[in-house]
């Protein structure tokens, strides 16, 4: 179970884990087993994160790890604030069940109905279908970085939503499938100050915030905001190609100022408290968890995994219901377990960590407590390919497309094979002729051959399904495709321009703001961004075969339409 779990979180959130720092505070006298569970966080040189628990409102533990600031050497304490990036949408389907309870508003209300001037499909879908992230709206992050944003540039809830109102159309038809979206939230920031009056900002902190207790939590409504206690995000780096494994330290930099999805700023205890509040909350004859863990039915019957604000699953036999955040350096988790009364809360500020993992295994032990194996990344020293000799592993390597259309990254280095999953990193390890397992996961991967020797696929073999990735190569451009292809192309829906040139095989794509995008053709007028290498770029031609424009899709924004100019 613990597998299944850490997979789904990184096929679905995409978080990676890698070693950190310790050293601490604590409440509850028995944390050995929890110091010896985090050894690989007890680099007191390195950022670290906070990890809490709570059952039954009583307080377990709350223990520190690593620094909070590494140019000041502030060591990371019980009290020390992050920002909890998207468990911000916690909060705002809280406000949204308060709301529907005191008549302000229907869940199965379209959005229209609140908000004017939206394009005529997302006017359409309900406020259910923004919390369950089944609404197919396009994500606000995904666009901006496609047209060109940084992440440290400022950015305002107004340009959110002005961006979100350009799209023309929703990734697929509301309510057949889900993908995860902050947009749908942001809209759901603006339906609460519609209906009340007041910013989100205010209403959230007055109504839920204030009466909870948690003095130590705000939403900041200024990134330059002075904020007492903050740990400073760091990044870590991939150093370039070569060893996948070797990593640099940044320091990140959060500049968003956008609601209702993220830009929440708390501690472990608050974090505590909102856990228990949830657990023992009411809504008229329901519980308030009742109502949270209300999932989406997708076609063909299938449960979406993600309720009202809350991600729902099991550890064993048990409920749980959990949420992640993410924001430049910033890890965060919270993870209820309602029928243990169980409350676990994660906090960190470096990119590399799963929180999720982490309070996975803390759960398990507060659940069982049995020893349980220390969560660690594998043992980095060369092991050779049982099956596959480093010279034979090209056969392996190589970029593999789901089914989703996202990209995985099958690379080696000193006899081993690794899978990348946008930013996680994990060993194959080797069990029979074509045949690995996830280290640290019990989910087999099966490659299958091509005609040419190399393997044509892969496949994850979850437990209730199974997913397939089928292997992209790159292929030349001709001097002839170059000519077709280069040339400038806007989008309105991005409001931007792209400069399309063919250099050394290359497609580049020069913007007026933010880095370069480099694609590699993998044919049919196709190409791939080859690093992170999940984004696909199609160009489309007219009657004539001449090419007219291009669709760019991510996996959280498809097909946005350029037109050349």
């Amino acid at each position: 179970m613990r597998s299944t779990l850490a997979l789904t979180a990184a096929l679905l959130w995409v978080s990676c884990f890698a070693p950190m720092a310790a050293a601490g505070d604590d409440e509850f006298h028995d944390t050995a087993w929890l110091d010896e569970l985090l050894t690989p966080w007890r680099d007191p040189e390195g950022p670290g994160l906070i990890v809490a628990a709570s059952q039954n409102g009583q307080v377990l533990f709350k223990r520190s790890y690593g620094l909070a600031n590494l140019e000041y050497r502030v060591p990371n304490t019980a009290a020390t604030r992050f920002n909890a990036g998207s468990i911000t949408k916690v909060l705002t389907a809280h406000t949204l069940l308060k709301l529907e309870q005191d008549g302000l508003l229907e869940l199965d209300d379209a959005l229209g109905s609140y908000l004017a001037d939206l394009p005529s499909e997302l006017g359409r879908v309900t406020l259910r279908q923004l919390l369950q992230h089944t609404a197919g709206v396009k994500d606000d992050w995904t666009l901006a970085s496609l047209a060109g944003w940084e992440t440290s540039d400022v950015r305002s809830h107004e340009q959110a939503r002005r961006l979100i109102n350009r799209q023309d159309g929703l990734n697929f038809a509301a309510g057949s499938a889900f993908s995860y979206s902050n947009s749908g939230y942001i809209l759901l920031a603006d339906v609460i100050e519609a209906v009340t009056g007041r910013t989100y900002a205010d209403w959230v902190a007055a109504e839920v915030l204030q009466p909870l207790g948690m003095e130590a939590t705000i939403l900041p409504t200024s990134p330059m905001q002075v904020v007492d206690g903050l740990a400073t995000p760091y990044e870590m780096r991939r150093a370039g190609s070569g060893d996948p494994r070797q990593t640099h330290l940044v320091r990140g930099n959060v500049q968003s100022n956008v609601q209702g999805a993220g830009n929440l700023v708390t501690n472990a205890a608050d974090l505590l408290r909102l856990g228990e509040h949830l657990i023992d909350a009411r809504l008229g004859e329901s519980s308030m968890l009742d109502r949270m863990q209300e999932q989406a039915q997708l076609s063909e019957g299938i449960p979406s995994g993600y309720g009202l604000g809350l991600q729902v699953g099991k550890l064993g036999d048990s409920l749980m219901l959990h949420h992640g955040g993410s924001l430049s350096g910033y890890r965060s988790h919270l993870l209820l377990l309602p029928e243990a009364g169980l409350v676990v809360a994660v906090l960190g500020n470096v990119n590399n960590i799963r929180p999720a993992a982490v309070g996975t295994e803390i759960a398990l032990r507060l659940l069982d407590p049995e020893p349980v194996a220390e969560v660690k990344e594998p043992d980095t020293q060369t092991q050779p390919l049982r099956h596959a000799a480093l010279e034979e592993s090209a056969r392996y390597r190589g970029r593999y497309m789901l089914e989703t259309g996202r990209m995985l990254t099958v690379e080696a280095a000193e006899g081993r094979l690794y899978m990348r999953l946008g930013g996680s990193l994990k060993a194959l390890l080797p069990e029979s002729e074509n045949r690995f397992v996830l280290a640290g996961e019990e989910t087999p991967v099966r490659f299958e051959g091509g005609s040419n020797g190399r393997m044509a696929r892969l496949v994850l073999e979850l437990p209730e399904h199974r997913l397939e990735a089928k292997r992209i190569d790159s292929k030349p451009i001709s001097g002839w495709e170059a000519r077709q292809y280069s040339g400038r192309y806007y989008s309105a829906a991005l409001d931007v321009h792209y400069e399309l040139s063919v250099i050394d095989d290359r497609l580049l794509a020069r913007r007026s703001r933010g880095d370069d995008l480099k694609f590699q053709a993998i044919g049919d007028d196709r190409f791939l961004e080859w690093e992170p290498g999940d984004l696909l770029l199609t160009f489309e031609r007219n009657r004539r075969g001449r090419v007219n424009g291009f669709s760019l899709s991510a996996n959280r924004a498809r097909d946005i339409a350029f037109v050349r100019e």
